[in-house]
């Protein structure tokens, strides 16, 4: 087969997450390479050389001048039965709600169907440590991360079986696979959010969690605003100013917005979605009763707790399979579409 470049590479495997998740159904036909380049900002060639790569490997196929269609999706069946390491914080077997416990969910099911069990150990972020890792991997076929672990863990260990990451932002060099809301497709869906808001704004302040996932969502929509004539501020933390109301305001979670809510309201008693032009990330409200109601771009946990399952027995079955970034799409949600 042909090598190809690093950029076509990402394009490869931006498609590819898409098949794993099931936003490009088998069948389904894939937008024109013309429309990969542009969003991509490639050559058309380039981006004909990773939609030809993906043909090699199986999954499109090239149906004349019809256009470039998914042929099929990666097996996951297992072959055996075995057991996975799930690491999570202690609150999310408490919560019963939320982000991590809807993809846990998901998780269950997909590993029950497969013939694998799931075996939970709760660790809190200050507590994970290299060695913990090591033992677990130990008593386990492989190891998932259903937690921002990496904002707390220097290193990763090597393993005698695979990980995989869900909220990680450090593959830590292409060791481990990870599986995230997407970024780019993020960053997409809130600037054309922002620009549709109900006041014209030009300036949009970014308040991120200081985790890597969470920074890295703020600095990818940063860039997009920025390139588009657009005027960011990028806040690590809280607001600690007063709010405008011809300024925009996007926090890279559903909890950072929950949290400058809460105080907003016991400040002024009024809804900070009501007087500002709001948005976060996650969709954390819809899945926590307790949580105001305000815009946010909404990924479908169950399904991610699904692809991390996936890739997880992708990479049991083949000795040989490289780990992978997967990036899931989200979709802007209004309070009003509950």
């Amino acid at each position: 087969m042909k090598t190809i470049s690093p950029l076509a590479g990402q394009l490869v495997e931006y498609i590819e997450s898409r098949i794993v998740s099931g936003e490009y159904g088998v069948g389904s036909r894939l937008p024109s390479i013309r429309r990969f380049a542009a969003k991509f900002r490639l050559s058309y060639g380039t981006a004909y050389r990773a939609v030809e790569k993906l043909c090699e490997n199986g999954l499109l196929e090239q149906r004349g001048p019809s256009g470039v269609f998914v042929r099929a999706r990666r097996s996951i069946g297992t072959g055996r039965s075995g057991r996975i390491a799930v690491l999570m914080e202690p609150y999310v077997g408490e919560s019963g709600t939320g982000l991590c416990h809807t993809a846990f969910m998901g998780m269950l099911d997909a590993a029950s169907k497969a013939g694998y069990q799931l075996l939970v150990q709760y660790v809190s972020g200050t507590d994970i440590t290299p060695e913990l890792i090591r033992r677990t991997a130990g008593t386990a076929d492989g190891v998932i991360l259903l937690n921002e672990y990496d904002s707390e863990l220097g290193d990763y260990p090597q393993l005698p079986c695979p990980t995989v990451g869900m909220l990680v932002q450090n593959s830590w060099n292409g060791r481990i696979s990870t599986v995230n809301l997407d970024p780019l497709e993020m960053a997409c869906c809130a600037e054309l959010y922002f620009r549709r808001a109900r006041t014209f704004l030009r300036r949009v302040k970014i308040f991120a969690s200081p985790k890597p996932v969470y920074l890295t969502r703020g600095r990818q929509f940063k860039r997009q605003w920025e390139e588009r004539g657009g005027r960011a501020e990028f806040h690590v933390g809280l607001p600690t100013d007063g709010y405008e109301e011809d300024c925009g305001y996007f926090f890279t979670s559903d909890q950072l917005l929950q949290s400058a809510s809460a105080a907003y309201l016991a400040d002024t008693g009024e809804q900070l979605a009501d007087r500002c032009t709001v948005l976060s990330v996650d969709g954390k409200q819809f899945l926590a009763p307790v949580f105001f109601r305000f815009p946010t771009i909404a990924a479908d946990w169950q399904r991610m707790g699904e692809c991390v399952l996936s890739e997880m027995l992708r990479l049991l079955n083949d000795p040989r399979a490289m780990p992978r970034n997967i990036n899931i799409c989200g979709r802007l949600r209004l309070p009003q579409q509950e």
